[in-house]
């Protein structure tokens, strides 16, 4: 094995055997898991620098073989660990992505920096960061959702959300056998997806249940689940 040096984030934490764990890092240049002996013992030292949301070196014994694992060697935080954020939905939301698309990792990276410095910021709740990562990946997987007109027939009066349609659509074109969303859901789906986010309700019951809609739409389409709990 020959060592290496990458910068990045760790996403994944996994418990392995007794005194070890399983590591996954994102990077500019690929996303990697890697074997990391003893971190699990409270003396070690790599395990003092295990934090989600804070940049890295990895310095690691990198595989030649694909059917095993590499092995960290040593783990340094570039950044200091931001402790406001560990616990955030958001963070786990943006671990759950970077682990389960298959973007060209650069893209990848730069979706999770992005939106890992603007939880940093603390300018949003953290429902509306949540649903805004959710809006842009949809859009970035190219499926779009139209809000502004009815997707089958143009028409201007809308009335709920169709999974089927992919947007929102009139009375007319609403099949009976599709579930409805209430007309706040709709309005605030609306307002999401214009960018008019100073409309946006504040009613966290109604931002978590859109917050579904978009990961069942999500489903839907791709198969992806992301983990919202």
């Amino acid at each position: 094995m020959a060592e290496k040096i990458l910068f990045g984030y760790l996403i994944d934490i996994k418990d392995y055997q007794l005194f070890d764990n399983i590591l996954t890092f994102i990077t500019p240049t690929k996303r990697f898991s890697c074997l990391s002996l003893g971190s699990r013992k409270i003396n070690s030292k790599n395990s003092r620098n295990l934090f989600y949301g804070s940049k890295s070196e990895i310095i690691f014994f990198e595989s030649r073989n694909n059917n095993k694992l590499s092995r960290l060697k040593k783990i340094n935080n570039i950044d200091q660990p931001n402790w406001s954020i560990q616990n955030k939905k958001v963070l786990y939301l943006l671990n759950d992505i970077a682990l389960k698309t298959d973007f060209v990792v650069n893209e990848t990276y730069l979706f999770y920096e992005k939106w890992l410095n603007y939880l940093k910021e603390g300018i949003h709740s953290t429902e509306l960061i949540i649903l805004l990562i959710l809006k842009e990946f949809i859009q970035l997987t190219g499926l779009n959702i139209i809000v502004d007109h009815c997707p089958v027939c143009g028409s201007k009066k809308l009335k709920t959300f169709s999974f089927k349609e992919h947007g929102i659509v009139c009375d007319y074109c609403y099949e009976k056998n599709e579930k409805y969303f209430s007309l706040s859901i709709t309005k605030n789906l609306y307002f999401l997806f214009t960018d008019q986010l100073d409309l946006i309700t504040n009613n966290k019951k109604i931002l978590n249940q859109l917050t579904r809609l978009l990961n069942e739409y999500i489903t839907f389409n791709s198969g992806i689940k992301f983990n919202l709990k």
